[in-house]
């Protein structure tokens, strides 16, 4: 399973690499009040990274209220614990 992994990984990097080497271009995005030029794979990269922390913004409330239903789930299990060890040593 380990070298298929790498097999992926490999494969996904050269894939990302040709596509970068491919497509030098300059591209212009145009703002309200400017506009920049960049390469295109720089800009795909910098659109990923934008989605990437935006994602991780909209699922941060989510992932909060889990880990604190964790971690009232876990104090519940260390009460029911340590009463059930009390109750079995009567």
């Amino acid at each position: 399973m380990r070298y298929i992994s790498l097999l992926v990984q490999t494969v996904l990097f050269l894939l990302t690499l040709t596509f970068v080497l491919l497509n030098t271009s300059m591209v212009t995005v145009n703002y309200g009040f400017g506009q920049w030029t960049t390469p295109l794979p720089w800009l795909l990269l910098l659109m990923l990274a934008v989605g990437v922390v935006f994602g991780a913004l909209a699922m941060s409330g989510s992932w909060w209220r889990a880990a604190r239903k964790a971690a009232q789930l876990e104090k519940n299990c260390q009460t029911l614990r340590s009463s059930t060890s009390e109750s079995s040593e009567l």
